[in-house]
């Protein structure tokens, strides 16, 4: 993923920017976990969707100005389970991992963000398996998207984003065991955070201004 982030959609982000241009990945769909290694429902792992997410974030880090994910409602059959919402069975319910997943990375960044720096920092500096960033929303909300990748140890870290004139910030959580898990809240103070956390492995970490539920 780093190579194909700084060797190919950096330079493309770069091409489309310097002629006026935005840069839009129209298909994400990994295959990791697919029907390719006799896994037809591994698509719906959350390993496939913290992969996916993390992708996401760190393309938008990178200049990319959306990412599309492939499909919401494709029946299962084809190359493993895609779906977010159950549909063959008529139930409309929601895939457990897929949709809470996504809905956790997608809900809190509106359409048109302006990427803001952040600083997510370890004791000897960020840690290789965090990934993040901050998006200023149209509404005047504010979200930093947090990676885990790791698979075994938590991630200590410590949050550093600016957030405006709000008053708190929620914190949201999408792990192997929660799903779009509301945390505590954590106060601004002076436009900012600067905040000491524990990042659960394979997860990924929401903290935002949004009144999105």
């Amino acid at each position: 993923m780093s190579v194909t982030i700084d060797e190919q959609l950096a330079e493309y982000c770069s091409v489309a920017h310097s002629h006026g241009r935005p840069y839009l990945v129209t298909e994400i769909g990994m295959y990791h976990y697919g029907a390719r290694w006799g896994d037809p429902a591994g698509i719906a792992r959350h390993d496939n969707v913290l992969l996916e997410a993390e992708f996401a974030v760190r393309a938008l880090a990178k200049g990319a100005d959306g990412v599309l994910r492939w499909a919401w409602l494709n029946p299962g059959d084809v190359d493993g389970w895609w779906q977010l919402v159950e549909t063959v069975d008529g139930s409309d319910a929601p895939v457990r991992d897929p949709y809470y997943g996504y809905g956790t990375l997608m809900r809190y960044v509106g359409l048109r963000p302006h990427v803001l720096a952040t600083a997510v920092e370890g004791s000897d500096g960020a840690p290789q398996t965090v990934h993040a960033v901050a998006v200023a929303n149209p509404d005047g909300s504010r979200t930093l998207l947090v990676i885990n990748d790791h698979y075994n140890d938590c991630a200590s870290v410590i949050i550093r984003a600016a957030f405006g004139d709000a008053s708190v910030v929620r914190k949201i959580v999408n792990d192997p065991v929660r799903k779009h898990h509301q945390c505590e809240d954590i106060a601004v103070r002076a436009g900012a955070i600067e905040h000491a956390d524990i990042l659960s492995p394979m997860s990924l970490t929401v903290y935002t201004t949004s009144e999105q539920t």
